[in-house]
């Protein structure tokens, strides 16, 4: 009889740890979806984004010119780098990295650094994934840093990830994503007239939405030398991990955006993380070209070929890689890759060349690109 009850006080005891685990919970949860709710970064759709400071090129013209364009992964993922949500993790990180060390980190934004400064004579650089106060990249503000070997340029930047606390691993409170501020940036030679940012349509719904990024584009208007027409450069980074709902909205009201400034006579050239792949590339041809066998896992999308107008130009070169998956650290010739960072020129912009910066993803899950280009004036 002693061992009877014995046994049912400690399922009693465990019923009620149980519960109390339960309610804790639940508890935390609640507070933390409340408190992302009440502080939700909930941006108007056009908002004028401020120029750093003036530079002495006011006007564009016919000459050649480069952009560069690369998602540097808030110098936290590096080649030596995992991510846990890259291994469809939610609840817990299951040993996958949910940042790297300061160290690391540091490491990376100095790489990032030192590229940057090799290529400063390009005419404008688009970045994605630049982090001014984020608990992942150590609170450094990446816009001041990059500013500093870019000198001489003026800058732009554009909010599109805001949260206060990203609570993932949901399940492990004590290390988790935290605060994010962090955002598109544009440096450039030239000073444009204006630069705004432009909410992209579509959300998550609640409560996924208070803890993604709200995505935008940011628009750069640059007025050309002996001309009543304006260069439009378009930095963008659209959704990831949407199973395209998202991108469809997003890509109907770029494409809408950019007829409008095209047909007005303006010169248009959107550079950026597309997250999907281009019109025109086979991507299991991509893949034998590198050497790989097709993962068909790693699939984000693809854009339909019937887009835009076939004068439109869709830019990259269908030889190199522009982003690795984030589910193991990086392994030249087992990690898959792909090719999602590319430009999409007006039928007036004359294209050049295109070229890849190889680094094999040293300091970021995404490789530079460049693009040599002319006005046709």
């Amino acid at each position: 009889m002693k061992q009877k009850n014995a046994f049912f006080r400690f399922l009693s005891i465990s019923l009620v740890s149980l519960l109390t685990i339960v309610v804790i919970v639940f508890i935390y949860i609640s507070v933390c979806i409340g408190s992302a709710t009440l502080n939700d970064f909930q941006p108007e759709e056009v908002i004028p984004v401020k120029i750093s400071h003036d530079v002495s090129s006011k006007y564009v013209s016919n000459d050649t010119m480069q952009i560069l364009n690369w998602n540097i992964g808030y110098a936290g993922l590096g080649s030596t780098s995992n991510f846990f949500y890259d291994d469809n993790r939610f609840f817990t990180s299951g040993g996958k990295m949910i940042r790297s060390s300061k160290d690391q980190v540091e490491k990376n934004l100095r790489g990032i650094q030192s590229q940057l400064e090799k290529l400063s004579q390009v005419d404008f650089i688009t970045l994605q994934e630049v982090d001014r106060s984020s608990k992942r990249s150590y609170y450094t503000d990446q816009l001041i840093e990059l500013s500093n070997v870019l000198t001489g340029k003026c800058y732009q930047f554009a909010t599109n990830y805001n949260v206060d606390r990203v609570p993932l691993p949901l399940l492990e409170f004590w290390h988790v994503l935290g605060q994010i501020r962090s955002g598109l940036a544009t440096f450039g030679d030239h000073q444009p007239s204006s630069s705004i940012r432009y909410q992209f349509p579509g959300k998550y719904s609640w409560p996924n939405r208070i803890f993604h990024l709200d995505r935008c584009m940011l628009v750069n208007r640059y007025p050309i030398d002996s001309s009543d027409k304006e260069f439009i450069l378009i930095n963008t980074h659209n959704s990831a991990y949407d199973g395209g709902v998202l991108k469809k909205n997003e890509m109907a009201y770029l494409k809408t955006f950019i007829q409008q400034e095209y047909q007005h006579g303006n010169y248009v050239v959107i550079a950026g993380d597309w997250n999907q792949f281009p019109v025109g590339i086979h991507i299991d041809t991509f893949y034998q070209n590198i050497g790989m066998a097709f993962d068909s896992s790693y699939f984000p999308g693809q854009i339909e070929e019937q887009f835009i107008p076939e004068d439109w130009q869709w830019i990259y070169d269908p030889t190199f890689p522009t982003n690795r998956k984030l589910k193991d650290v990086y392994q030249d010739d087992k990690t898959p890759i792909t090719l999602i960072d590319f430009f999409l020129c007006s039928p007036n912009v004359q294209v050049l060349e295109v070229q890849g910066i190889p680094d094999l993803f040293k300091h970021s899950d995404h490789q530079p690109i460049l693009m040599t280009f002319q006005l046709q004036l």
